[in-house]
C-alpha cells in the first residue's frame, strides 16, 4: 500500500467529520454526543466513499463512447 491511500482516507474522513458535525449541530445541542456520532459516522462512511471513488474512476477510465460514422455522399 502506497502512502497516498492513508492520506486520501484521512482527507475524506476529515471532510465527512466536519460536514456531519455541522449537520448534527443544527439538529441537536448536545455537543459531546454530536462529536462522538460524527466520529463514528465518518469512520464508517470513509471506506465506503473511498471505494465509491475508486469505482467511479475505473468506470470513467474504461468508458468507451459509442461512435458511429455514417458515410454519406
Amino acid at each position: 500500500m502506497s502512502i497516498e491511500v492513508p492520506v486520501i482516507l484521512i482527507v475524506i474522513a476529515i471532510i465527512f467529520f466536519f460536514s456531519t458535525a455541522w449537520v448534527l449541530k443544527k439538529y441537536s445541542q448536545n455537543i459531546k454526543k454530536n462529536k462522538i456520532t460524527a466520529l463514528i459516522l465518518s469512520i464508517i462512511i470513509t471506506p465506503l466513499a473511498y471505494y465509491g471513488l475508486i469505482l467511479l474512476l475505473i468506470s470513467y477510465i474504461e468508458y468507451i463512447p459509442e461512435t458511429t460514422f455514417n458515410k454519406e455522399k
